[in-house]
Order: structure tokens, then C-alpha cells, then sequence
């Protein structure tokens, strides 16, 4: 049987049809590489094959096996890719994106293989298919043009436009042997159900040619409609999409990313984090890149070693994080302009709580407040603490380090003055409030007040707070960073849901809040009123113009 299937012009006519089309829909989601593109073609062919094999007279099972194989395929075709590292994709953006785009790999495979069983059955030569397809592709055809002219896609507008209206009129050519019998209705008075049409009583029974008459009189406003609705529907949601910026593909880079700071449009540094889920083992990258994000190299490795998602300080120029090694922390610095580096010679063995120190870098760790050169040299003990410090926020007034401690029993957050050992404000924050240094005199507070996040200039002489902005029910994500005049930060509403990047300027007068994106963002930074942000699910950066503040 499989001599007679490799000698036949039917069953190459089948394989090859069959195999472009389906592995096409895999090829272009995470064929990035001839290997890859060669393993997918490959796997389908090979599921085809055994689809004919198995049942090679009935045409439509043979199609329905040629679907269901199809999966078992796109599911090894995943599998062996992810561990052979045959795509730009990590393991974790590439398992989930393949899930996620599951039901729509299975929908397009089911029209190509009913599409397949429709021409070798030739069941397209029926009238009746004709005018069934007719029907389908012109009202699919008004939906596709409103979504395009919702999304400004005009020339795929006038493309599938184009399509509805000449399906349209092969329906109305097809329907020309049904006559216009006028709108037909029902009415149910207390004992019968009467049939009208042309405003009488129908005296013929209901039937196939009456309900045809009627999809011939409505269909162009089904069409109208149809589009209309899909247009303004996206047409709204287009409106507020944050995809529209410039993006292109990270090449070179690993991992899921951990810190973004871009100095310029060319110069930028990266903090990555990859994980090998075969070996068990992490490794800690910190690359450069002087052409924009598009090309990106390594600068330092560390082999068993992670970094902290967005979890870093900035002073002057230098960027500081801290690095872990199976127990040990240890902090780098590495300059945003000029790409140099430095390593501290010194280790830890709880997670050191960094902030700027006026000078220095000051360190919280295993009850000891540290100071450390910029050059991460030396290291000094100025100061204890015996309370149970906030992950976010400190700075140093005078030689008095303030910042937030947790009230477990509370489960509060309060500013506290760690070099008297007092607490420095009454008010109560929750969710990890964030504290940062303006000025000699001033801090900004940005912590959830009374169940709202809100945004504080707090004066440290004269103990006192000046509400900036409220953003309503929001949590802050990750670290609140310094730009020139400006502080910036996300925030978002839960875990799943939109975030939004705010920038407030630091004199407190003006601040700005707008859709960041409608996934989850780690990496990202705000350079020259750019934002530039990284989707780890496509692997690409994204660039977007802000709004001025003044």
C-alpha cells in the first residue's frame, strides 16, 4: 500500500498541497530559521502521509485525519524547537504564545483541510454550496473591511471592500431564479399563527425559495451593518491601542529581560536574566547595544547568577543592580554612556536593599545600614536598623537616612527616620509605597493612600505633604526612576491588566499619565520623551513619543 501511495499522482497532488498550507501557519509564527522551517515542512509531511495512508478512499476522513495530526505535529514542531534553540523566542514567551495562538492554528488548519475536501470532492459544483459560500464570504467580508477601516488599513480596506461587494453580487446572481416575493413575517393571534407577506396572508405554505427572497433582499444590509458595527468597534479600541510606535526584533538578546536604560536613539544597556529549563541553570547577562536596540552584545555573563526584574538604581550615570549566585548577592554598576563596568569586591548573604546616598551608594542589609564608593571598592557601616525595612525607597537628608518600614501587625506601611530610630510621618500606605529624594528639603511619596495611589511632595523639615495626583485604584510596578526633571513609573490596576506610564515632574506642579501597553512590561525606560519598552511574548522593542508635561 505505501509503494502503490509513493507512485501515485493523487497522493503527491494531496501531500504537497496539504503540507505547504498547514506547515505555512506554523512557519510563520516560529519559523525563523531553515531549521526550523525544514522540521515543520518535514512533520507535516510525514502526518499527511499517514493520513493517506490510513484512509486513502475516504476523502473526508482523510482530511479530518490530516487536521488532527496536524496538531500532534505543531505540538512536537514546538517541543523540538524550544530544546534545539531553533528560535529567537525564549521557552517561556515561545510555550505560552504557542498556546495562546492554539485555537487559531486549529481554526485555520480546519478551513484549509474542509477547504481541501471541498475541491476533491467537488462539492464547490453545487448551486447550492455556491450560494451557501457566497452568503458566508460576503457578510466575513464586511466584517474584515470594518475591522481594516477601524484599524486605518486602507489598502487592505478597499482589498476585502473590494471582495464583499463583488461576493455580494455573485449572491445576488445566484439567487436570480428566486423571485422577489416581498418580506415575509409571522403574526400569532390567540388560536393560529398567520404568515404575511406583501402585507396579506400567505396562502402557500413557508419554503425553501421564500426564505432565500429574504436573504436576497437583506443581505446588502446585513453587509451594511455588519460593517458599520465592526467599524466603529475597532475603530474605538484603535484609538486607544499603544502598538502603533515603532518596533523591531531583538537580535542577540536572551532571556527574559531584567533592566532597559537607552541613553540616546543608538546607545543602550540591557539586564537579562536566561533561564534553561532543561539544565536547571540561570544565567546573568548584561549586554550593549550602539545601533538602537536592533543588535545586542554581550558585555558581562555570569553563569549561575540572576538579576532582579526591574529592580535597579541609577546615579549620574551608572546603573546599579544586584546580582544573585546560588546564595550570594553581590551589586554592579555599569555606566549607561560609556559601557563600562564594575563589580563590588564585596558579597552578601541577604538581598541588599540599594538607594542613592549623595555621594555614595547606600546599602540596607542584614540589619546594617552600608555605604559603598561608586567604584564598588569599599564598604562602610553607617548605621543599624532594627525594623523590618520596605523593598523600595530611601534617601539621605542631612546624614539622617529616611525611608518606609512594615508594620506587620498593621500590615501598613510608614516613613521612618532609620538613623534616630522614630518614625518620621503618622500617614499609613499599603502595597510597598515608594520613596525618592528631590531636593535638599523634598521627597516624592508615591504609595496607596486610603485605597488609592497617590503621588505626595512630603517636606522633611516641616514634616509636611503636598498631594501631586491621585491615579485612582492602581499599584505602582516595580521601581520608580529619575530623568533629568522628571520621575517616572508604571502602574496598573492587577496583574493582567493595562499598564500605564506616568511621568511627574519634580517640582511637583505637572504630571502625565498614558496607556503604556496591554501586556505585561518589565524592561523599559523613558529617554529624550521616548519610551522604549520590550515584549518578551514577540521579542521586539517598542518606541513610543510622550507627551510634553510643560
Amino acid at each position: 500500500m505505501t509503494q502503490r501511495a509513493l507512485t501515485s499522482k493523487p497522493f503527491w497532488a494531496y501531500e504537497i498541497i496539504t503540507t505547504v498550507l498547514l506547515s505555512l501557519n506554523v512557519v510563520l509564527w516560529i519559523g525563523r530559521s531553515p531549521l526550523a522551517i525544514l522540521l515543520i515542512v518535514l512533520t507535516f509531511a510525514i502526518t499527511n502521509s499517514i493520513a493517506w495512508i490510513v484512509c486513502k478512499d475516504r476523502i473526508g476522513i482523510r482530511c479530518f485525519l490530516s487536521w488532527l495530526f496536524g496538531g500532534a505535529a505543531y505540538i512536537l514542531d514546538i517541543a523540538l524547537i524550544d530544546i534545539f534553540r531553533m528560535s529567537t523566542h525564549e521557552s517561556y514567551p515561545l510555550i505560552m504564545g504557542s498556546v495562546l495562538l492554539a485555537p487559531l492554528f486549529a481554526a485555520i488548519s480546519g478551513v484549509i483541510c474542509l477547504s481541501i475536501w471541498i475541491v476533491t470532492a467537488n462539492i464547490y459544483k453545487s448551486i447550492s454550496f455556491k450560494r451557501t459560500v457566497a452568503a458566508i464570504l460576503s457578510c466575513i467580508s464586511a466584517i474584515g473591511a470594518g475591522i481594516c477601516i477601524g484599524a486605518g488599513l486602507y489598502w487592505w480596506f478597499a482589498a476585502i471592500g473590494l471582495i464583499a461587494i463583488l461576493s455580494g453580487w455573485w449572491f445576488q446572481k445566484l439567487l436570480r431564479s428566486v423571485p422577489n416575493t416581498g418580506i415575509l413575517w409571522a403574526y400569532q393571534s390567540i388560536d393560529k399563527f398567520i404568515w404575511y407577506q406583501n402585507w396579506k396572508p400567505k396562502t402557500n405554505p413557508v419554503n425553501g425559495t421564500d426564505y432565500l427572497s429574504q436573504l436576497k433582499i437583506f443581505l446588502p444590509f446585513i453587509q451594511i451593518t455588519l460593517f458599520v458595527f465592526f467599524a466603529a468597534v475597532v475603530g474605538s479600541g484603535f484609538s486607544r491601542r499603544v502598538n502603533k510606535e515603532p518596533q523591531w526584533k531583538a537580535e542577540g538578546l536572551r532571556g527574559q529581560l531584567c533592566a532597559l536604560q537607552f541613553t540616546d536613539e543608538l546607545s543602550a544597556i540591557a539586564l537579562s536574566t536566561y533561564s534553561d529549563m532543561y539544565e536547571h541553570t540561570d544565567t546573568a547577562f548584561v549586554y550593549e547595544s550602539v545601533d538602537g536596540g536592533k543588535d545586542w552584545n554581550p558585555l558581562l555573563i555570569f553563569p549561575n547568577s540572576t538579576f532582579f526584574v526591574n529592580d535597579f538604581i541609577t546615579a549620574g550615570n551608572d546603573l546599579y543592580s544586584v546580582v544573585r549566585q546560588d546564595s550570594i548577592y553581590r551589586i554592579i554598576s555599569v555606566n549607561m554612556k560609556s559601557h563600562k563596568h564594575h563589580i563590588s569586591t564585596f558579597e552578601f548573604d541577604r538581598y541588599p536593599i540599594m538607594f542613592d546616598n549623595d555621594g555614595s551608594v547606600g546599602i540596607l542589609s542584614n540589619n546594617k545600614i552600608l555605604r559603598s564608593d561608586f567604584m564598588l571598592n569599599h564598604i562602610d557601616s553607617i548605621g543599624e536598623y532594627s525594623v523590618p525595612p520596605a523593598k523600595y525607597g530611601y534617601a539621605n537628608f542631612d546624614d539622617n537616612i529616611y525611608g518606609f518600614i512594615f508594620d506587620q501587625q498593621k500590615s501598613k506601611y510608614q516613613l521612618y527616620d532609620y538613623s534616630n530610630g522614630r518614625i518620621a510621618d503618622s500617614t499609613s500606605y499599603s502595597s510597598n509605597p515608594h520613596f525618592l529624594k528631590l531636593n535638599s528639603t523634598d521627597a516624592l511619596i508615591v504609595g496607596r493612600v486610603n485605597d488609592e495611589l497617590t503621588a505626595l511632595k512630603y517636606n522633611i523639615k516641616k514634616q509636611s505633604k503636598q498631594t501631586i495626583c491621585r491615579l485612582g485604584n492602581m499599584y505602582v510596578k516595580g521601581t520608580i526612576h529619575t530623568l533629568d526633571n522628571y520621575v517616572y513609573f508604571l502602574s496598573s490596576k492587577g496583574a493582567n491588566s493595562p499598564q500605564y506610564i506616568n511621568l511627574i515632574r519634580t517640582d511637583g506642579e505637572t504630571w502625565y499619565s498614558d496607556s503604556a501597553c496591554d501586556s505585561h512590561i518589565n524592561a523599559y525606560c523613558v529617554t529624550d520623551a521616548y519610551l522604549y519598552y520590550y515584549d518578551h511574548f514577540m521579542h521586539e522593542f517598542h518606541r513610543r513619543k510622550l507627551q510634553s508635561l510643560n
